[in-house]
């Protein structure tokens, strides 16, 4: 249909049982042809597409190169496993893209360690989102810093977080939202920002609540925070 504007994709979990001699990701690679086909055939016939919901489908196969989505304006991805520079490579070729929402579920997301580079070049190279407005993003630290790094939009105004800080990176927390001030204090007047710590961190390790809101102060022309620490 030319004039499709919303399309919802979802795989339930029941669907990997017929392969139950596979692991998990090798069921994603026999399903990923199928996901492919069906992106592409969305991608030429329906140009109007403006919203993407896919919950269940494995990146990067099911969005390859060749699905570009010119037109979409918002992409629901639900639970990735595949790096963030993974998802910025593909949604860096949709230039209306005004809103974004992923959780960051893999293994890799969380067992990511900071670097000293943290906030210089950790994207893809190239890989920059030029009209986001609105971020929806669960993940460690580390997945939501390289997300924050590559929004290269005037009018980004509206981000939610939700940072599962692990015990080995208890600052991912401050650096996280230390970049919202960094790179969108001009533009921000939405935040809603979630701080889950790790069960492993011990009481004696966690910190007062104003020193998890004193790194968005400086963010001030925000008119609507929500805060939950």
């Amino acid at each position: 249909s030319p004039s499709l504007r919303q399309v919802t994709i979802y795989v339930q979990a029941a669907n990997v049982i017929q392969f139950d001699d596979l692991s998990l990701e090798e069921v994603g690679r026999a399903d990923s042809v199928g996901y492919t086909a069906l992106l592409q055939v969305l991608d030429s016939r329906s140009p109007c597409l403006e919203l993407l919901s896919l919950d269940g489908i494995d990146l990067p196969s099911s969005l390859s190169p060749l699905v570009v989505f010119k037109d979409l304006r918002e992409l629901r991805l639900g639970s990735i496993f595949c790096p963030i520079s993974t998802v910025l490579f593909v949604c860096a070729k949709m230039p209306r893209l005004t809103s974004l929402s992923l959780t960051c579920a893999g293994s890799s997301s969380k067992s990511r360690r900071p670097t000293a580079d943290a906030h210089a070049g950790s994207h893809a190279e190239g890989a920059y989102l030029s009209a986001l407005e609105t971020l929806r993003i669960m993940g460690g630290p580390r997945d939501i810093e390289e997300m924050l790094e590559a929004i290269d939009s005037p009018s980004f105004h509206t981000v939610s977080l939700s940072v599962s800080v692990p015990e080995y990176d208890t600052d991912g927390w401050t650096r996280c939202i230390s970049l919202l001030n960094a790179r969108f204090s001009s533009t921000l007047r939405t935040v809603r920002a979630e701080c889950r710590r790790s069960p492993h961190i011990v009481q004696g390790r966690t910190r007062a609540f104003s020193l998890y809101l004193q790194p968005l102060l400086p963010v001030r022309y925000v008119n609507d925070l929500a805060l939950n620490v």
